[in-house]
């Protein structure tokens, strides 16, 4: 396989739709699940309210309240994420307002390549997880902690590149 060698220049907006479209795809199943089991112990709470007032040992209230407190600290998590997200995100995009940002990605036979001003990662195929398209962005997964390492979003690049990059992604990782 010929390298393929991908020099994206970053503008703001495009850095913040990047940013946007990975925290979306992170929290993909993430507020559904959250919201469900928000209700049903809302519904446990209740139930346990109205048919366990007059018990000795209202189990009911306890398993429904527990759980609520459980999920209130579910979602306070999710909130301090979503926070820290946003501050790392604003303090970005304010070096990208400063001086434009460029970034260049090589695709290998033997690994792939990101560099830009500050860092340089080169990693083997079999170090990569799966990758996955999600509202025109490439995310592509690492094997070991699962976090999104490259985000490319289609808006970047040019068509026929960004068809390339799928292709080398489903013969090397699928």
């Amino acid at each position: 396989m010929k390298d393929l060698i991908v020099t994206i220049h970053l503008t703001p907006e495009q850095f913040k739709e990047n940013r946007k479209a990975i925290w979306a795809y992170s929290t993909l199943n993430v507020y559904k699940p959250y919201i469900t089991y928000s209700v049903m112990a809302l519904i446990c709470l209740i139930v346990g309210i109205n048919t366990e007032a007059n018990k000795k040992y209202p189990v009911g209230i306890i398993l429904g309240g527990g759980f609520l407190v459980h999920m209130l600290f579910a979602w306070v998590a999710v909130i301090e994420s979503r926070i820290a997200f946003n501050k790392l995100t604003k303090s970005q995009l304010a070096l990208y307002a400063l001086t434009p940002q460029s970034c260049t990605y090589t695709f290998n036979n033997d690994y792939v390549m990101y560099e830009d001003s500050k860092q340089l990662i080169k990693l083997t195929w079999d170090l990569l997880g799966t990758y996955n398209v999600y509202k025109s962005t490439i995310m592509i997964r690492t094997k070991a902690q699962k976090q999104i390492l490259f985000a490319i979003g289609k808006y970047q690049i040019d068509h026929d590149v960004y068809s390339n990059i799928r292709s080398i992604l489903d013969e090397k990782v699928g």
